[in-house]
């Protein structure tokens, strides 16, 4: 784009391709993805052309922070301007703001000179510059950067827009810091004003699908979202340097994070710094510290840094400063902290985290800040204590930050090395590499390494859990849990330990027990141990891990009351803190939160900050909220829908997840092409299951042979898939999982195995919910053969938002009413078939009863709304007759006699 101080000024007229390069988009040599924030661009448009709601008929005022796209949504509101508009565009920071009529320059060299002696002189003069060049077209006066304009330039803008001599379109980072008479024109409601934000995170993928011009994961939008805090600008440099990178790969045409953090590129770096731009030492100085310290509360910050300093970077948008003077002041984008992170010289760091120490909580402060602060001083080179090395590598564990967990276990080893093979094993294994975790515990080298007792009884407590993640090593999971077992009683009668210590080892021993229970479907076991020790827990920590799995459990077994029972006293008695700590790591958590809609866990629904980096346990658990919601959309029969969450879910599960979720995606795909008429994919996905060797959880297993079986189903035999059905039913039976046996129960007598609906309606009375009503609705009506009952479950399941389920009772319904002659309840099935059929997206078939051609659809709604047989006949080019006959066929496919039914069909 040429210079905005050029020696001729720049007359656009708009919709000439001549002119084209003059509106496009100024991102430093790249373009910018079509894909735009519309409502803003017609909120624009809309106070620029006198036509907005939002005050001012005179012009449009832009304003935003650094890199939001203000000149961008300018750009595409002026460009659907049509030919009646004539553009002039100037740059507000062109010229010194003590230049006069600096940034005008370029017009006002075309008036005479005695003309610059007053303003009102050079109003006159440009108003019939202005109009000549125009030639009875409307003047849309372009502004961009507007608080870079001297007072003289400002002056004459304002009064060419009070005048109507132009449309004013500004753009600015503050408006207030604008001349004042650029201010008056908003305040004085002359002009509208939109403020652009950052991206919110569903932006954010929308802005990320079209720049890459594919689909992109859920974990990736999520990560990307938090790296730039959904700044335009700072997401789409972080994603280049990522593309680059390889962190950020196309797999299978799908956009995922690979397992690695993300790399600081240069033109990311270089653009947050240039952003934050500190105007002074004092300035530099707080920046520093929150990017050193990743964060500070306010009262700490204020006694090591400049309170004008932190107003000013406040103001400007470049810190993050939540109310309450204990919150964490953060610097508004992690790129900012980990560039500016950089650039700090070692002995610079060490100085300020020798002054931060002084005034920082210490052990007393958060989980956070303690952390914060541990890795500020391994990065500057203060020497840990083995004790902080040890609590800074537990948090970040549990923080979700295993690769620096791993360095502060680096730090640890010499002093404790058995507790630092814990926390590694720990670390590899969150980061997805259990070979290596396992590795490091196997039993000879902890025998050999004479650890105390409670080191021993975690690290092999550790070992079990990397074994139960291993295919076919189960067995050898349990055999470590029972070595513990006799290991505490042989302590225990030797009086070894305290008492106090065996019984919390002992609470650690049930738990990890009660997950691998839980995790080979014996939830009968880890029931009975859960609701014995849920209250007993000497410790806050193990309370709520117990707390979660017995959550878990009582929703597996069908007792949804007492789950969310339970959820009430969790978040009674914990804080959001310690439950976030538990997190939706798991498969289970996300399958079983989206299906009865609710858990223990706050930040399950928006999924966690994935910020950190590209891998880790945070993205892994957006991947699986993604799954979890994939998976309820593809069993209530919404296939397209279901897709656009399985398909990046699967893909991006393939890059970071171990535990089988990219299997169970894989299942619930094929189904959903099966049920697409698709079957040539659909085989595709299930070849691909068949030859996924991970180990999953029993409940993942589980819901991925029920897709299978559903699969099959619609690709061959819905006989054979209803007896497959009954048979994974009567497992989860014996294993206590009356849920899942109740939703295969329910499949089978879908499927058409009628005989068992009487197990139907005993499971039912088991399981509590809406689920489980509609599930005795749906068998009672099968059982005593009663369509008003069917119709009854049809109406219950749509209401629930099962269409799938609704379309399968009605049609069972249609069936009964059609032998039994009753046409009102035909009609009313036929009516909520139609009506799934079409929420649901597929082709209706023959079992959904006859369907109407084309012309017979449009005959049926020109009928129903009241036309007679000759207007129908004459506005279609037909003859009366053969109105008739269309009639006489649609009132026989849609067992209606009258006009008046048909008018109620189609209502």
């Amino acid at each position: 784009m040429s210079t905005l101080n050029a020696l001729a000024p720049k007359f656009v007229a708009v919709g000439n391709p001549i002119n084209a390069d003059v509106l496009a988009p100024r991102t430093g040599g790249s373009s910018r993805p079509e894909w735009c924030r519309r409502e803003l661009v017609g909120e624009i448009l809309g106070n620029l052309t006198g036509q907005g709601g939002t005050g001012g008929s005179c012009g449009a005022v832009v304003v935003g922070a650094p890199g939001a796209g203000k000149t961008f949504l300018a750009r595409k509101a002026l460009e659907r301007l049509d030919h009646s508009y004539l553009v002039v565009q100037v740059e507000g920071r062109s010229a010194p703001a003590t230049t006069p009529y600096g940034a005008l320059e370029s017009l006002v060299n075309n008036l005479d000179e005695g003309c610059l002696d007053h303003p009102l002189k050079v109003v006159a003069g440009l108003t019939r510059l202005l109009r000549d060049r125009a030639g009875g077209r409307e003047v849309v006066l372009f502004v961009d950067d507007a608080e870079g304009l001297d007072e003289l330039a400002a002056l004459v803008v304002n009064r060419l827009t009070v005048h109507g001599t132009v449309r004013l379109l500004a753009t600015g980072q503050d408006l207030l810091a604008a001349p004042g008479e650029l201010v008056a024109l908003w305040k004085d409601g002359v002009v509208g004003r939109t403020d652009v934000g950052a991206y919110s995170r569903a932006e954010a993928r929308q802005w990320l699908r079209s720049f890459c011009a594919a689909e992109v994961s859920a974990a990736a939008a999520a990560a990307f979202w938090a790296a730039s805090r959904g700044n335009p600008r700072v997401l789409e440099l972080i994603v280049r340097d990522q593309m680059d990178a390889g962190t950020f790969v196309a797999d299978d045409g799908i956009w995922v994070l690979t397992n690695s953090s993300f790399v600081d590129g240069a033109n990311s770096r270089d653009a947050v710094c240039a952003w934050l731009n500190p105007e002074s030492r004092a300035e530099r100085q707080v920046l520093e510290l929150l990017a050193l310290s990743g964060g500070m509360p306010l009262d700490s910050l204020l006694q090591l840094g400049s309170a004008e300093a932190v107003d000013s970077l406040t103001a400007r948008g470049c810190l993050d400063r939540p109310s309450g003077r204990r919150s964490l002041v953060r610097l508004g984008n992690p790129l900012a902290e980990r560039a500016i992170r950089e650039r700090v010289p070692r002995r610079r760091s060490r100085e300020l985290y020798l002054r931060a120490a002084q005034v920082q909580p210490g052990a007393e402060g958060s989980a956070a800040e303690v952390l914060a602060m541990s890795r500020w001083a391994l990065d500057c080179g203060e020497p840990l204590s083995a004790r902080e090395a040890r609590e800074a590598s537990c948090l970040a564990n549990r923080a979700g930050q295993p690769r620096v967990a791993l360095r502060f276990a680096e730090l640890l080893a010499p002093h404790e090395p058995g507790t630092a093979l814990v926390l590694q094993a720990r670390a590899y294994l969150a980061l997805g590499e259990a070979v290596k975790a396992e590795q490091l515990l196997s039993p000879h080298d902890l025998d050999a390494m004479d650890l105390s007792l409670a080191c021993w009884v975690e690290a092999m407590l550790v070992r079990s859990h990397v074994l139960a993640s291993c295919p076919g090593r189960g067995p050898e999971a349990r055999a470590e849990l029972d070595r513990v077992e006799v290991r505490l009683n042989g302590a225990e009668a030797g009086s070894v330990q305290d008492g106090a210590g065996t019984a919390a080892l002992r609470e650690d021993l049930a738990l990890a027990t009660a997950e691998l229970d839980f995790s080979e479907g014996r939830y009968r076991q880890a029931t009975e141990a859960l609701v014995r020790l849920y209250p007993a827990c000497t410790d806050r920590g193990r309370m709520v891990h117990a707390a979660t799995l017995l959550w878990q459990a009582w929703t597996i077994a069908g007792r949804r009351a007492d789950a969310r029972t339970l959820i009430q006293d969790m978040q009674v008695r914990f804080t959001a803190e310690e439950l976030a700590e538990v997190g939706a790591k798991t498969t289970e958590q996300a399958l079983l939160y989206r299906f009865v809609g609710t858990s223990p866990v706050p930040r399950l629904l928006g999924g966690p900050d994935a910020g950190q980096g590209a891998g880790g346990t945070a993205a892994v658990a957006v991947a699986l909220g993604e799954l979890g919601q994939g998976v309820l959309d593809a069993y209530c029969g919404r296939a397209e829908r279901a897709l656009t969450r399985l398909l990046p879910a699967q893909r991006q599960l393939g890059q970071l997840d171990t535990s089988g979720g990219q299997a169970l995606a894989g299942a619930a795909i094929a189904y959903c092409y099966a049920l697409l008429g698709k079957k040539d994919k659909a085989l595709q996905f299930l070849v691909s299951v068949e030859l996924d060797g991970r180990c999953p959880s029993q409940l993942s297993l589980g819901v991925r042979s029920f897709f299978q079986v559903l699969a099959s189903a619609e690709l061959a035999s819905k006989e054979k898939a209803g007896v497959r059905l009954l048979g994974l039913a009567e497992e989860e039976r014996r294993r206590g999982a009356k849920l899942p046996e109740l939703v295969l129960l329910c499949a089978a007598v879908r499927q058409g195995c009628h005989g068992a609906a009487p197990r139907l309606v005993a499971a039912s009375a088991s399981v509590q919910g809406v689920f489980a009503d509609v599930c005795r609705l749906f068998g009672t009506g099968v059982q005593e053969q009663d369509s008003a009952v069917l119709l009854e479950a049809a109406e219950a399941a749509a209401g629930m938002g099962d269409d799938l389920f609704a379309r399968d009772a009605a049609r069972e319904a249609q069936k009964l009413a059609a032998t039994a002659g009753d046409r009102a309840a035909a009609r009313a099935a036929r009516h909520r078939i139609s009506s799934s059929v079409q929420k649901l997206g597929v082709m209706p078939t023959e079992e959904d009863g006859p369907t109407l051609t084309a012309r017979e659809q449009e005959v049926a709604r020109r009928a129903a709304a009241g036309e007679s047989n000759k207007a129908i006949a004459a506005k279609m080019h037909i003859s009366v007759r053969t109105v008739e006959g269309h009639l006489y066929q649609i009132y026989g496919k849609l067992l209606v006699t009258s006009r008046a039914d048909l008018k109620m069909t189609f209502a």
